[in-house]
């Protein structure tokens, strides 16, 4: 057939696709299946569960689902032609157009809210609208930041751990600042503590101590548990003889506190040192002053400089 009527085999695929097409419009119009594309849209848009809002190139909002009504719990609803300015200005959410994603805040709920902005564009290439999807991402914000500070935290006593404490350290030594000081603060015989009144209460006396170190070395000062009844404060001091006279208060208020379970005075040694711009070296001179201030009575600081360390 196909040599007799002269037609190719590609002039009958044309012919038998022009058919088909024949098929499908009847098919369209004759069940009215056109009617049907809007309708899903709109479902499709509306089942969406992050908030949603096409805006036009003046920043007016053209469109909206139900999940942005219930993030925003806006009163009557969002009403098409409305500035999303205004809306923003009311929950007092912040955001830019030229980023295609960003977190931002919603200060009225305290939401943390993952904006994606997708940019509409007509033929000729210009913006002439937006797709705005706002996801809440409150629980997965306050999860990392729950995981974070694990990371940098001491089990025991909630202040920074040593691995913090030294990256912070180090920083500090990064940025050449001067007048910084390491100093190790270790509870005397505390040993005894444990011997005497049980593991358990001696862990609530290094959380004690650390509640007391936290709240006397204050900003720009930090610290940290270095390990076991050992804790490091980092401090910008004048000069050595302000470093000491600055210690030395905090071991006196230390020997006056009254520490829970009526458990007699605990005394705590210092040993510190003027950083030398190396964190290792600091540790061991630090540790070196403590050392000495512990074999030679307790209950006092040392500085790393006095003479009879660096003789000994």
């Amino acid at each position: 057939i196909i040599y007799v009527t002269g037609l190719s085999i590609l002039d009958l695929s044309s012919i038998s696709y022009m058919i088909m097409g024949i098929f499908v419009l009847f098919g369209l119009f004759k069940f009215d299946m056109l009617s049907l594309v809007p309708v899903s849209y709109q479902k499709v848009f509306e089942s969406i569960d992050e908030a949603v809002f096409v805006i036009d190139q003046n920043l007016d909002i053209i469109n909206s689902n139900e999940a942005a009504n219930r993030m925003f719990n806006k009163a009557g609803g969002i009403k098409v032609g409305e500035p999303i300015a205004t809306l923003c200005e009311i929950y007092g959410v912040c955001y830019d157009c030229t980023k295609k994603e960003q977190v931002i805040t919603n200060k009225l709920t305290e939401q943390i809210l993952n904006l994606k902005i997708t940019r509409i564009y007509n033929k000729r290439k210009d913006i002439v609208g937006y797709i705005c999807v706002f996801m809440d991402v409150t629980e997965a914000h306050i999860a990392k930041q729950k995981l974070e500070k694990l990371v940098i935290t001491d089990d025991l006593t909630g202040i920074s751990n040593r691995r913090h404490l030294l990256e912070q350290y180090a920083s500090d030594i990064k940025s050449k600042s001067k007048d910084l000081y390491m100093a190790f603060i270790d509870v005397d015989f505390f040993k005894k503590v444990n011997d005497t009144y049980g593991h358990q209460i001696g862990d609530e006396v290094l959380v004690e101590l650390a509640e007391l170190i936290k709240g006397y070395f204050e900003l720009p000062s930090y610290v940290g548990r270095f390990g076991g009844e050992e804790f490091i404060a980092a401090m910008h001091s004048e000069d050595e003889q302000s470093a000491f006279a600055y210690l030395d208060y905090f071991r006196i208020m230390v020997s006056n506190h009254k520490f829970a379970y009526d458990i007699p005075s605990i005394t705590i040694s210092i040993g510190f040192v003027e950083s030398t711009g190396n964190i290792d070296e600091d540790i061991r001179l630090a540790d070196k002053a403590l050392y000495y201030a512990k074999e030679n009575g307790r209950n006092k600081v040392i500085s790393y400089h006095d003479q009879t360390i660096i003789s000994a």
